[in-house]
Parts: C-alpha cells; sequence; structure tokens
C-alpha cells in the first residue's frame, strides 16, 4: 500500500474591519515532521496566545506554522488630550526656578490669550 503525502505548504490572510478596531491575521505554514507554531501578537492580545496555541494544536497536526495578528484600535477611545493642571504647575514653577537660577528671565513667558 502507497502512501499519499499531504502538502504543508500554504499562505492564508484574513482581515476584520469594524467601527471599533481592524484586525488582519496571515498564516503561513510549511512542511515540517512536527507541528511547530509561532504566533507574533500585537501586546494588547498577549493574553491570548495560550488559547490560540491551544486552538490550533487542536486543528493542526504537523507543520511549521507562522501566524502574524495584527491590530489598529480604530475607536474615538484613548484619543484626545487631558490637561493634568498640577503637574503643569510644577513643570512651570521648575522651568521658573531654572530661569533664575541661570539668570535667564521670563522662561516661560505669560501668554495672554484675547
Amino acid at each position: 500500500m502507497r502512501a499519499l503525502i499531504k502538502s504543508m505548504t500554504g499562505f492564508g490572510r484574513s482581515e476584520h474591519i469594524s467601527d471599533r478596531c481592524k484586525i488582519i491575521v496571515e498564516m503561513k505554514g510549511v512542511n515540517h515532521r512536527y507541528c511547530d507554531i509561532n504566533l507574533k501578537l500585537p501586546r494588547i492580545m498577549n493574553y491570548m496566545d495560550p488559547v490560540l496555541r491551544s486552538y490550533l494544536k487542536k486543528k493542526i497536526n504537523r507543520g511549521k506554522i507562522d501566524v502574524f495578528v495584527s491590530y489598529e484600535d480604530l475607536s474615538e477611545q484613548g484619543y484626545g488630550v487631558k490637561t493634568n493642571i498640577a503637574l503643569g504647575r510644577e513643570y512651570y514653577q521648575a522651568l521658573n526656578e531654572l530661569g533664575s537660577e541661570l539668570g535667564l528671565a521670563n522662561v516661560v513667558p505669560p501668554y495672554q490669550i484675547s
């Protein structure tokens, strides 16, 4: 009886875009005697590493598999400037003290908004 060889070489790419995020997953597989899975995840998804690795090992018997995941946050959350008044005052005071020590006048000149 003759054994059939299954090729493990392949490449796939998928992209998901929603209002909140954009996720791209790319997988590359080459023939290999054992199941060797290499995951490259963005930091925000590191907690998923063991779950993904376990899932892939159930679906793939052998081969060297490289999985690359990229994540982009498209939501409005996390964007915008927040003012830290207390920290600003400390910077202002420190710069003026430095200016006085170095003999510089008006290191941080006052601005008037008209």
